[in-house]
């Protein structure tokens, strides 16, 4: 079967594919944010790796669509990198949809993941009782909390032969706003590019309905 190569500067190709590794993610994203017994390490690495890429995706579309040449290689893949680079105004309309959308609440199924790699014989920290407190959230923290996330779950299963557990973290709800909020900015910008009649916006249920409590 022959796929006809898309342009490479085309923002709704770019676009397109971040919808559809959103989906991809989703698949098992509630048993992993539920932190269900006997969830797989290859689940984990399923939902972080294409839910983080899925946010790249959105971040170069936005580039794209401001025409401007994204980076490549290494950096290409840093989420905090690519959001730098994107104008200020851009960014500060991001930032401030994500602030009246990120609510101050103490819920602890918004708690961050913190899964830990190690071998059988390895003792794992305990967990204090209490001890997560919602911080003050940010889109700019979050993308730099999670800018090589895709590099580092990629080979999370190669940690367990560390001489130490190795802790991974994975702030599920902050990237859920995240996602969303650039979802919403990059169609609207997208639309105004191309006009009402060349348009066409995709079914979208949106990540952060999934862990609103």
């Amino acid at each position: 079967m022959a796929v006809p190569r898309p342009p490479a500067d085309d923002p709704r190709v770019t676009l397109g594919a971040a919808e559809v590794f959103t989906k991809c993610a989703m698949l098992f994203f509630d048993k992993v944010i539920s932190r269900q017994p006997g969830t797989l390490l290859g689940e984990y690495q399923a939902v972080v790796m294409n839910f983080t890429f899925a946010i790249e995706l959105y971040l170069k579309t936005l580039w794209l669509i401001e025409e401007k040449p994204h980076p490549k290689g290494r950096d290409g893949h840093d989420l905090r990198r690519l959001y730098d680079g994107l104008p200020v105004g851009l960014r500060q309309e991001l930032e401030a949809r994500y602030d009246a959308t990120y609510p101050k609440s103490t819920d602890p199924r918004r708690e961050p993941i913190k899964l830990y790699v190690a071998s059988p014989e390895q003792e794992l920290p305990g967990r204090e009782e209490g001890a997560w407190k919602p911080e003050v959230s940010s889109l700019p923290n979050v993308l730099k909390a999670a800018k090589d996330d895709f590099t580092k779950w990629r080979y999370l299963h190669e940690h367990s032969r560390a001489d130490e557990p190795k802790e991974f973290i994975f702030d599920h709800y902050g990237l859920a706003i995240a996602r969303d909020v650039l979802h919403e900015v990059a169609h609207e910008r997208l639309r105004a590019m191309l006009g009402d009649a060349a348009y066409t916006p995709p079914p979208d249920r949106g990540a952060k309905g999934t862990t609103s409590g």
